[in-house]
């Protein structure tokens, strides 16, 4: 027996075990504590039809188990083939969900990418809806994400999935009240510190949701992956956007900025993700978006605090029409349009290669690059007293050292 037929033969929870072939180690979603003994793990590592027995060989580690999983310890957990030989595994213990997925080319999609079709496994060892274990399986469509990204040795996927039938199967991961068939599952390659994402995220949820002009953010959740037997390291779960996380509806439109040169026209710089809408002035309302905002059309209080959050997070990546979504609001007549952040991970400086940097003094420069904020100042020339006001009552209620410091503590914890 070989190890390469045993890649699908290791279980755990009686689903084919995350092993990176290369390594020949097994990861083990748990949830773990300063407490937690090794003889507290929940779930069994066996070998399908129980052909061949396990063992873990004897280690200290298992002494001081959570300190030691904690650090990344490799346990070594041997196979007995019955025939005087042993096969060798390593086994990381890790309090992340586990993804495992396997599949291959099937077709392409419309834009060219190659889409890929297979099964997932998730292993959650401390699921958000109940608190308890859980393990999920699916067939499963992906396909990389990202442009320039797309092309990094570690990729982003749109995860789609699906039911036996080939129809799309809502799957809920992080206590929402429902779930969806897309996902995203972001690699964060070139974000150093893997946190700045999480934390736009966090921040906005925690400290805009209550307001009535502000719509949430994605929602996400660290896990870990093991791709076509390769581990492909830390990720980040993301909810998408769209009109059921947000619970758009009739009357209501819901536009993702896609590019942001001045020169292309509405349907080449504007994706309509979602529309309630039935009539003739959609893209007459988009038109105006790109090129200018006019009195009444613009929700003045979220366009202050979306351009206080870019500000204070010198987010490149969302200073232009690219990576903002708008939603709009009664398209034929007292029109209301509303934006909120996406795909933050240039927040907060980056550091990636050669590039390096957080330049705050410049974010309003690019963010005059929507052509928005002469008109909004057109109509509101107090903004700046505005914009003020609001960033000194969002230090002192909000925007708080505490408040960063909480997000940024408890993400750090979870993945260190």
């Amino acid at each position: 027996c070989e190890k390469k037929a045993l890649q699908d033969e290791i279980l755990f929870m009686n689903e084919p075990a995350a092993i990176d072939a290369q390594t020949d180690t097994i990861y083990i979603a748990q949830n773990l504590d300063e407490s937690t003994l090794y003889t507290e793990l929940e779930g069994l590592l066996t070998v399908k039809d129980d052909k061949y027995p396990l063992y873990f060989v004897k280690d200290t580690a298992f002494d001081a188990f959570a300190e030691s999983a904690g650090e990344g310890h490799k346990f070594t957990l041997l196979v007995d083939t019955l025939d005087g030989r042993y096969m060798r595994y390593n086994v990381v213990f890790t309090n992340l969900p586990v993804f495992r997925m396997d599949g291959a080319v099937k077709y392409q999609k419309e834009d060219g990418r190659d889409a890929y079709v297979g099964n997932v496994v998730i292993w959650d060892p401390c699921y958000e809806g109940s608190g308890k274990y859980s393990v999920k399986t699916s067939l499963l469509h992906w396909n990389k994400r990202g442009v320039a990204t797309s092309y990094d040795p570690k990729n982003s996927y749109k995860l789609s999935f699906k039911n036996d039938d080939g129809t799309n199967r809502n799957m809920e991961f992080l206590g929402l009240d429902e779930g969806d068939d897309d996902w995203i599952i972001n690699a964060m390659h070139r974000e150093d510190a893997k946190m700045r994402d999480k934390l736009v995220q966090d921040l906005w949820n925690r400290c805009f949701a209550d307001e009535e002009y502000h719509y949430k953010m994605s929602q996400s959740r660290y896990a870990e992956l093991v791709l076509n037997g390769e581990y492909r390291g830390l990720y980040l779960l993301m909810r998408r956007l769209d009109e059921k996380y947000l619970d758009l509806g009739e009357g209501q439109v819901l536009v993702k900025g896609v590019n942001a040169s001045k020169e292309l026209t509405v349907e080449e710089s504007m994706e309509v993700v979602y529309s309630g809408y039935e009539g003739d002035n959609l893209y007459a309302a988009l038109e105006r978006i790109k090129n200018r905002v006019e009195a009444g059309y613009i929700d003045i209080d979220n366009w202050i605090d979306i351009n206080l959050v870019i500000d204070l997070g010198y987010m490149p990546d969302n200073t232009r029409n690219k990576n903002v979504y708008y939603i709009l609001d009664n398209v034929d007549t007292d029109l209301r349009a509303r934006m909120l952040l996406w795909d933050t991970d240039i927040s907060y400086g980056i550091n990636y290669g050669e590039y390096s940097g957080h330049r705050p003094e410049i974010a309003t420069f690019l963010r005059n690059y929507r052509r928005e904020e002469p008109a909004v100042l057109e109509m509101y020339p107090d903004l700046y007293k505005r914009m003020a006001e609001r960033w000194f009552e969002l230090r002192e209620e909000k925007l708080t050292m505490e408040t960063f410091r909480e997000i940024i503590d408890a993400n750090y914890k979870t993945i260190s």
